[in-house]
């Protein structure tokens, strides 16, 4: 059975540990992405994940695509 972790999900390091830590195999965003719709795109910053957004978002994620020295 898959498990999904919701409420008070506000950090960044604080999605990866329970995902790290198998206490969840996905992290449900509601409210946070509510408050902060760029989240995704922050938490893969702070932790330097490559991002592949879906196609139908590719455009308006561009800014994550590029290197980071370009930026």
């Amino acid at each position: 059975m898959l498990v999904g972790a919701v409420g008070l999900i506000t950090e960044s390091v604080q999605a990866n540990e329970i995902l790290e830590n198998d206490e969840a195999d996905v992290i449900l965003l509601a409210r946070e992405l509510l408050r902060n719709v760029d989240f995704p795109l922050e938490v893969a910053e702070k932790l330097d994940i490559a991002v592949q957004p879906a196609v139908q978002y590719a455009r308006a994620w561009t800014r994550m695509l590029k290197p980071k020295e370009a930026r």
